[in-house]
């Protein structure tokens, strides 16, 4: 019997071996199947019917692209894991598979709020089920389930940018390559993970990727710590507050980084010392670096209290990111240094999103007009970007051996009306032995 789970759960050790056929299938050769051939899982689907927990149709067919209901991927998963149904009560042929299921931890009776067994399968759902069967995970977070699953190479993304499909439905297909995938996590195989999938599921679960794009910077044996909930702000007057929705690393050098899209545009201050004097310019990224960036939303109740200039929203920060030999450094003197080759074409470390360009980018994207006096009266629902540029490569925080992300609320609106933050941070463990991905 497969032990399931790299953890391992006592509850297997009361399932038994399993020798039967799927209750809508009939026994067939895999080399008899007319409709696979060419099929990109073709060989999943072939080594499926050889080991006999899946069959073709009576006319010879398999229907990759056909739906698979919740019913059918448990039994399919149980077959394949060869783990025994235990008998049960009712006239529907799944209730044994399903009662086995919560015996060995795989499902829960509350599982399925909406619809029935019948129900074609979410690729959500047959990510809770395979994280459980292959991983041992009795997670109680329900945005996790799909980071589970990505991060163990159980899932991988629908196209080049890692996209979920959560509610997706899932094919006969897709459930028969997630199984195989399950088996060699059961064996101790390792998988290889999807890097945007992982980090698209990653910001889902709790507003960041950085434990996926950046564990040289922010080692994951604190992942389970990172709170955005924590970063958010209300004013004392009742009509302003402010929360941060995700903090998040883009990869420039990557086309198909899934967070692209959010930062196309944005310039970034650098100052060059060139001509013996501070000089001070904006620049796009470029495709050698990373940028992080959170979207603050900003709720406002009636039109702004007077005296106000800017509709900024808050400021979202990570430590700089700079040469080893700055590490520790007391003072900017160093960036002197630096900068006196900075022509928009480097960087060397972290710079930020701020000034006129940021201004004009929230304008341009209809984000937040920037601006006070360009405010509807009726208030509403706004957005502010907060963001920094990074260099790529084996560079080091300037802190050493900690990364802090830092939140502070909307600085006029602190000073004009209350009440006064001192910020939140994060402070994340930094592992120079590893690479980002």
């Amino acid at each position: 019997m497969i032990k399931i789970g790299t953890k391992g759960l006592g509850v297997f050790a009361a399932c038994s071996l399993l020798a039967s056929s799927l209750p809508y299938a009939v026994n067939a050769d895999a080399k008899s199947l007319n409709d696979i051939s060419g099929h990109w899982a073709a060989q999943a689907i072939n080594t499926a019917v050889d080991k006999g927990y899946v069959d073709g149709y009576p006319d010879g067919t398999f229907k990759p692209e056909s739906k698979v209901t919740r019913a059918e991927f448990l039994s399919l998963l149980l077959k394949a894991l060869k783990v025994a149904p235990a008998p049960g009560a009712g006239n529907d042929w799944y209730v044994p598979y399903v009662n086995t299921a919560v015996t060995c931890g795989i499902h829960k009776y509350e599982d399925f709020t909406t619809g029935d067994w019948n129900s074609a399968l979410t690729r959500y759902e047959m990510a809770r089920l395979t994280a459980r069967a292959a991983l041992g995970q009795q997670n109680q977070d329900d945005k996790k389930w799909m980071y589970l699953a990505t991060k163990a190479g159980l899932i991988n993304g629908l196209d080049d940018t890692g996209t979920l499909g959560e509610d997706q439905t899932t094919t006969r297909a897709q459930a028969i390559t997630i199984i195989e995938r399950v088996l060699k996590i059961a064996a101790g195989e390792k998988l290889p993970w999807d890097k945007h999938a992982v980090s698209r599921a990653e910001v889902a679960w709790h507003g960041t990727n950085v434990f996926t794009m950046w564990p040289r910077y922010f080692d994951e044996k604190n992942i389970g710590k990172f709170d955005i909930s924590n970063f958010q702000w209300a004013a004392a007057d009742g009509k302003y507050s402010e929360k941060v929705l995700n903090f998040t690393v883009v990869d420039m050098e990557d086309p198909n980084d899934p967070f692209r899209a959010e930062v196309e545009g944005m310039q970034f201050e650098f100052l060059d010392w060139r001509s013996g004097s501070q000089d001070l310019f904006y620049s796009k990224a470029t495709s050698n670096s990373y940028v992080t960036f959170s979207k603050i939303q900003q709720n406002i109740t009636g039109s702004y209290p007077g005296g106000f200039n800017f509709s900024f929203g808050g400021t979202v920060s990570v430590s700089k990111i700079v040469p080893e030999e700055i590490m520790n450094h007391m003072d900017n003197s160093w960036e002197k240094n630096y900068e006196k080759q900075a022509d928009g074409q480097q960087v060397e470390y972290s710079k930020l999103f701020t000034g006129m360009p940021q201004i004009e980018w929230h304008k341009a994207h209809g984000h937040n007009p920037g601006y006070v006096k360009d405010m509807p009266k009726e208030g509403g629902t706004f957005y502010w970007y907060s963001a920094q540029l990074h260099p790529k490569g084996d560079y080091f925080s300037a802190v050493k051996n900690l990364m802090n992300i830092s939140y502070g609320p909307s600085t006029e609106y602190q000073l004009k009306v209350g009440p006064k933050s001192r910020g939140v941070s994060f402070t994340g463990y930094t592992n120079y032995d590893v690479k980002n991905p």
